[in-house]
């Protein structure tokens, strides 16, 4: 089942059912962020690091934590997670592969 189909089947539950679901993507982001223990960890090797690679994975790393895309292995310099797969803009409520 893809994103768009399951956008699809979420528009069509009753309002309860949509909430629950809304209350579960709340949740979801709030477990995909790092905590700031993990941050700071993060930006001291980046700090101390005296390979501008390992740095700059090291700083994606932070980035994307940070805004909330928790990287697979957040203590692996050398291991970097996939960005969003789409942002919303404007007024948009889903993503236009959704429609």
């Amino acid at each position: 089942m893809t994103a768009g189909q399951i956008i699809r089947e979420i528009r069509d539950l009753p309002p309860g059912e949509q909430a629950k679901v809304v209350q579960f993507a709340y949740r979801l982001d709030a477990e995909l962020h790092l905590s700031g223990a993990e941050l700071s960890a993060l930006a001291e090797r980046m700090a101390a690091s005296t390979d501008p690679l390992e740095a700059g994975a090291l700083r994606e790393e932070i980035t994307r934590g940070f805004y909330g895309v928790k990287p697979s292995a957040w203590d692996s310099a050398t291991k970097s997670p996939a960005g969003p797969v789409s942002t919303l803009t404007g007024s948009d409520t889903f993503p236009s592969w959704a429609a």
